[in-house]
């Protein structure tokens, strides 16, 4: 999948205009919306996908923020982590910990790029069908000044 700056160079390419032949840029159109869904379905794919990691990590992170793991020194020494020293006991110290996390951050980002990756997505759909009445307009204006 394509990271942002990579897509906005691909529709910086693909919204050019030959208006040489409206006829054909008309056409593309189609192939545009399909490849532009295409990308935004991945990316809508990715963060569903990242939004279940994130739950299950934030489910383990509050078991581990509240001592409930220390025990489990198997599960702790596969994740690399040491046993809670100081039990956190009220929700919004929990929360705290959680918010710093680096883990929970790292995939809190990654959601966020993919958001803006759907939505930059959803804007070229939104354009393309713009760029659509542009080339009809462009095809009538042509048709009036060859006398049609």
């Amino acid at each position: 999948m394509p990271a942002l700056d990579t897509l906005k160079q691909e529709w910086h390419k693909d919204s050019a205009i030959n208006d040489l032949d409206l006829r054909s840029e008309a056409l593309r159109n189609t192939q545009l919306h399909s490849k532009y869904m295409n990308i935004m379905m991945d990316h809508s794919v990715a963060l569903e996908t990242l939004k279940s990691a994130y739950k299950k990590e934030r489910l383990f992170k509050t078991q581990y923020y509240s001592g409930k793991l220390n025990e489990d020194t198997e599960l702790l020494n596969k994740r690399n982590l040491e046993p809670m020293r100081v039990k956190v006991k009220l929700k919004s110290e929990i929360e705290e910990y959680l918010e710093a996390d680096d883990e929970l951050s790292a995939i809190t980002q990654d959601m966020a790029m993919e958001d803006k990756m759907i939505f930059y997505c959803q804007e070229v759909i939104k354009w393309l069908r713009s760029r659509s009445y542009d080339i009809q307009g462009a095809m009538k204006y042509e048709i009036f000044q060859n006398g049609g």
